[in-house]
Order: structure tokens, then C-alpha cells, then sequence
């Protein structure tokens, strides 16, 4: 079965959100959920990208941010599936507002500090604390 990428998907509570996986396999999409305990690791680590004793992760001038909400991180996705699997998401009623798309910027940032970025963007743009 060919897969149509992978999605990091951080849960900071085990049983949250648990369309997130269903989705993923319907889609044909590699989930990978990721929890408190894996938050220093380089994205691209968890992603399958970066090996394992790469060397130190670059990090964003923002103070860690306790991670509290949900996260995804869509890796390798091609646009179409990347909208299709949004649009699904949509349609399913299903929120998760911190996501991000796994580039050669962010791939060697930690979860942390991506979170953190993500966060203060999500809120600089809404209004919105989360």
C-alpha cells in the first residue's frame, strides 16, 4: 500500500482528538502521533527524515510555550492531498488550529519550538490565545 505521506500529529492527552488517525487512514496517510515526552525532538526526526544524533536544532527567539493543544505538521503531503485532507477535516467539524507544513526551515527545529512559533503566530493573527 503506497501512503500519501505522514502527519505528525502531537496529542498532549492520549485519547485526544481521535478522528485525527481515523482520517489518516482512510486517507492513506501515515499518522504519527507524538506526545510530551518526544517535544525536544527535531521535527525532522520524527518525521523519519533526519537521522536520529543529528547535529543541534535550530531555535526559534520565542520562550518555550507549555504545549497544551493539539498540533499537526503534514510532511511529504502533495497539495492535493494536503487540501483534500483539510477539507475533510473541515466537513468533520474536526479543530486543530496549530499546523504547519514540514520545510527545509523547520526541519531541524525542535516540536517545542515550532509549537511555540506556531502559537504566537496563531495568536498575533486572531486575537485568539490558546
Amino acid at each position: 500500500m503506497k501512503l500519501n505521506g505522514t502527519i505528525l500529529f502531537y496529542r498532549p492527552e492520549q485519547n485526544m482528538l481521535p478522528e485525527i488517525p481515523v482520517l489518516c487512514a482512510l486517507k492513506k496517510i501515515r499518522c504519527r502521533t507524538v506526545g510530551p515526552e518526544q517535544a525536544d525532538l527535531l521535527i525532522g526526526e520524527l518525521a523519519g527524515i533526519l537521522p536520529p544524533a543529528e547535529a543541534a536544532a535550530e531555535t526559534s527567539e520565542t520562550a518555550p510555550a507549555p504545549m497544551t493543544q493539539p498540533m499537526l505538521v503534514f510532511c511529504g503531503l502533495s497539495n492535493r492531498m494536503l487540501d483534500s485532507f483539510l477539507a475533510d477535516m473541515k466537513a468533520r467539524k474536526i479543530r486543530v488550529p496549530i499546523k504547519a507544513v514540514l520545510t527545509e526551515h523547520n526541519v531541524s527545529w525542535t516540536l517545542r519550538a515550532l509549537y511555540g512559533e506556531l502559537r504566537g503566530e496563531h495568536a498575533a493573527l486572531t486575537g485568539e490565545k490558546l
